[in-house]
């Protein structure tokens, strides 16, 4: 879910909201560890703003480490946005120097 600044149109931030705790962000190497997995058949899903989700099963074994590889691509260029009442951002000031 987007969330947009009402006043600085260069600010915007996603909520995610999930099922359950197992989450990460990447590391600046796009390395990420989930801890406190449970065991058992599940789905790991990666998104980023401007891609579509990608998933891939994965089996968790009791103790064990499991190695996930994920591909995103940003496909989908996010252009300007407008306020939360639907109306255009003011235009910049230009300010002349004395």
């Amino acid at each position: 879910m987007p969330v947009y600044c009402n006043i600085h149109p260069q600010m915007l931030s996603y909520v995610v909201v999930l099922e359950n705790g197992a989450w990460a962000t990447t590391a600046p190497d796009g390395s990420f560890a989930i801890e406190g997995v449970p065991a058992g058949e599940l789905t790991v899903n990666a998104w980023v703003p401007g891609a579509q989700r990608t998933s891939q099963p994965v089996r968790v074994e009791p103790g064990a480490a499991v190695e996930v590889e994920l591909e995103l691509r940003q496909t989908e260029k996010i252009g300007p946005h407008k306020r939360k009442d639907g109306t255009d951002y003011p235009k910049k000031k230009q300010y002349k120097g004395r």
